[in-house]
């Protein structure tokens, strides 16, 4: 009673009862087996998926590797780390990478996407700023026009004066009166005529009208 026949003795042996000794303990529960005449700890059913196993944990009844806590990437854009419970290696999102990181095609926005933008790219600038071009800069994560690039002196700019003409760029501004020892001076200082520091050549050869450069005149002084 209470064990089975071995050799014509009887061994003690509870059939069915736990034990740990089988030889896939890690991932496998065990029990006694009773019918070679002795107890022997053999495999039994799986342990419960995401149990801890050396390298890694259980699935299906046998250990897979995985780094629970671990470093991952689930996009270009967003932190995460190693989850282990399913019985596999499962990457979750944990954070948002820093807003201006390089992604395909543009920069994370900070908020987990990455948003088309193009370092350098020319880019429509600020009326106000005629004679300065403008680039666009990525670094905050979406993409902004800056005016940067000054514009080479005597561009035509749409600013004009009083009297309708035209204005050209310098250093930068927009000039609608003469330049004078590279300072550009005020509508009132384009008279024509010599001295006084007085509007002397039109670059369009516009007529002097009234004590004034024809409108269309950038003129240009001693």
């Amino acid at each position: 009673s209470g064990g089975v026949c071995n050799a014509g003795t009887c061994n003690p042996c509870s059939q069915g009862s736990s034990c740990t000794t089988n030889p896939n303990s890690a991932c496998r529960n065990g029990y006694v087996e009773c019918g070679s005449g002795s107890g022997v700890c053999t495999d039994g059913s799986n342990k419960m998926n995401g149990t801890t196993c050396p390298g890694g944990v259980c699935n299906s009844g046998s250990c897979n590797p995985c780094n629970p806590g671990g470093a991952c990437s689930p996009s270009q854009c967003t932190t995460g780390t190693i989850a282990c419970g399913s019985g596999s290696p499962v990457c979750q999102t944990s954070g948002n990478v820093a807003a201006g990181t390089p992604c395909t095609g543009g920069v994370c926005n900070g908020s987990g996407s990455c948003v088309a933008c193009s370092t350098g790219a020319p880019c429509t600038t600020n009326p106000s700023h005629p004679c300065q071009t403008g680039i666009i800069t990525c670094s905050t994560g979406t993409p902004v026009c800056s005016d940067d690039v000054v514009s080479p002196n005597g561009t035509p700019c749409p600013v004009g004066s009083p009297y309708g003409g035209p204005g050209q760029c310098h250093a930068g501004s927009c000039c609608d009166g003469c330049i004078s020892s590279g300072v550009c001076s005020s509508n009132t200082a384009r008279r024509c005529g010599l001295g006084g520091g007085a509007c002397i050549t039109c670059p369009l050869s516009a007529p002097c009208v009234d004590g004034y450069c024809e409108p269309t005149c950038g003129g240009i002084c001693p």
